[in-house]
């Protein structure tokens, strides 16, 4: 299986990334969240990735983080959802809003994104409530975390358990991180120094 991809970004285009890498272009599907956050031509990149295999088709998916690819396989494993309908979701969603909303049970969410209608939605939430694993996404409880969905949050929390810190006990005290703490503008750094302080208090 092909896990990841690194390279250079050759085009940009609708669904759509060219890689090159070795000597080869790769073409990737990616949410077009994923395609708004990558850089322009010639910028170097890494995405994770997953090889969709069918008789008469080979197709590889791009993500930007553990977490989209997890909840895009959650959610092609679901009857009626294919590749297409999942990356649509995350489109329009983060995958923290998509977990959200499964996990809280709240389909009026889920029907609100392309393809998905009200019987798919129940569908959703039936077969996933109970295998999403809530340790991998940014949202309160009660719905809505201070700033949940932040691709900024998704890289500061892979930053604190990469330094030791307990993936779940990383994530509450990001939560628990005011958007006053953080001013009008903040980087990864400045999130992962907050969390440091209120670790070592």
């Amino acid at each position: 299986m092909i896990a990841s991809i690194e390279g250079l970004i050759a085009e940009k285009r609708d669904a759509g990334v060219v890689i090159e890498t070795g000597g080869f272009g790769i073409d990737l599907f990616v949410s077009e969240k994923t395609l708004s956050a990558l850089g322009e031509a010639g910028e170097r990149v890494r995405l994770l990735t997953w090889l969709y295999v069918r008789e008469d088709q080979l197709s590889l998916f791009g993500f930007r983080s553990e977490a989209e690819r997890k909840i895009f396989l959650s959610l092609i494993g679901i009857s009626g959802i294919g590749p297409k309908v999942a990356l649509g979701m995350l489109s329009v969603s983060d995958p923290s809003e998509i977990a959200e909303a499964i996990h809280l049970e709240d389909s009026s969410k889920l029907v609100a994104m392309p393809g998905i209608g009200k019987k798919t939605a129940d569908r959703i939430i039936l077969e996933l409530k109970d295998k999403i694993d809530v340790s991998l996404y940014e949202f309160s409880e009660k719905g809505g975390g201070v700033i949940s969905g932040n691709q900024l949050i998704d890289e500061a929390l892979a930053a604190l358990v990469s330094i030791g810190l307990n993936r779940a006990g990383a994530r509450k005290v990001l939560d628990d991180i005011e958007p006053e703490e953080l001013g009008d503008s903040y980087g990864v750094e400045d999130i992962v120094r907050i969390a440091l302080k209120r670790v070592s208090t």
